[in-house]
């Protein structure tokens, strides 16, 4: 057995990867302060399978979307994010930055043009 020697190349890892989500990490992206709202059915499966480790349940925070859960998070937005966020549908939704939101938005409205065209072919 030998005994492990540190080369400093996992602090600088870890520091890389705990701003974001995934492996997209723009230098120039600073890191966000995501809130988002959980419907209640689902909180317990996202508990259990965080997004990322700086995710908080807000818990006692009011949230103004009636049967959902507030959210926290600090990362930077990039393309893994915006992935995670969609794979869960409606039983997410993000709050804030409006950037982020309104990212999604477009997102969600130039696939449901792509749908509605698609159908029509069909």
């Amino acid at each position: 057995q030998y005994p492990f020697i540190s080369s400093g190349i996992e602090d600088y890892i870890e520091d890389y990867f705990s701003e974001i989500i995934g492996v997209d990490n723009d230098p120039a992206e600073p890191v966000s302060d995501i809130r988002f709202a959980v419907k209640n059915n689902t909180v317990h499966r996202l508990m259990n399978n965080p997004l990322h480790e700086s995710m908080v349940h807000l818990k006692g925070k009011t949230c103004p979307l009636p049967g959902y859960q507030m959210f926290r998070m600090q990362v930077k937005v990039n393309m893994e994010l915006y992935r995670k966020l969609l794979r869960w549908g409606s039983k997410i939704i993000v709050l804030s930055p409006s950037k982020l939101r309104s990212g999604i938005l477009k997102d969600l409205h130039k696939t449901l043009r792509l749908y509605e065209i698609s159908a029509k072919d069909i």
